[in-house]
């Protein structure tokens, strides 16, 4: 088994949570910074806070998209006189996504098996 050297970890570390911020791994920085423990651990210090931010944001975008649902869902269902499961029928044939839950997860903006959750279970 390879042991990595503290460089070699420090690197891989920097490119994991660049990806987890920025969605891409770092392709910008020069090789010689690459090759330097200090300027490393500055970024990784850097993005570590960064990360946290871009955690919150998404709990955040996640927790409004949760309302804006569940408040459409609500409107829908009293005037219309219907249930939860017509609502959802309504949310997929006017996000085109033909039924499949996951997939509207993905276009309303909400967490990813939201509607297996218990919400609409």
């Amino acid at each position: 088994m390879y042991d990595l050297t503290n460089l070699e970890s420090l690197q891989s570390t920097y490119s994991d949570i660049y990806k987890d911020v920025y969605g891409t791994r770092p392709r910008h920085d020069t090789t010689e910074d690459w090759n330097s423990e200090a300027f490393l651990q500055g970024r990784i210090d850097h993005l570590v806070v960064r990360l946290g931010e871009v955690l919150e944001e998404e709990a955040d975008s996640k927790a409004a998209a949760i309302a804006r649902v569940e408040e459409s869902i609500a409107l829908w269902t009293i005037a219309a006189g219907g249930d939860r499961s017509r609502a959802l029928r309504w949310l997929h044939d006017a996000e085109g996504t033909d039924g499949d839950d996951d997939r509207l997860c993905y276009e309303l903006g909400l967490p990813f098996g939201y509607f297996g959750t218990g919400a609409f279970a």
